[in-house]
């Protein structure tokens, strides 16, 4: 048995295989969404990052400042695939240059 987050209600973990919701509902876990980002974003308020500044949807704002606002999420998502792309573009390449040894 596992306990919601939300509501303190127990329900029944799944047996399925990935990882097990803590919440009992979908309706809950959007709610514990938006209090985890409305907190998040009030640390970042709190450590100096103003809702209408500049460094929004940059790494500054996202690894200093810590804010998880929808433009620094998005910043952070393409700068990973990013670095997944440039990543997986080498291995390629390394790959490719030793066959060509062969």
């Amino acid at each position: 048995m596992r306990q919601c987050l939300v509501c303190g209600r127990k329900f029944a973990a799944p047996t399925t295989r990935g990882r097990p919701p803590e919440t009992c509902s979908p309706e809950h876990a959007a709610v514990r969404k938006t209090v985890q980002r409305t907190e998040s974003r009030d640390r970042a308020i709190e450590r100096g990052i103003s809702d209408d500044h500049d460094l929004h949807g940059t790494s500054t704002g996202y690894t200093y400042y810590g804010c998880r606002c929808n433009r620094c999420r998005r910043w952070a998502r393409e700068y990973k695939q990013a670095q997944r792309k440039a990543q997986k573009a080498v291995a390629t390449f390394l790959s490719y240059s030793i066959l060509l040894r062969e």
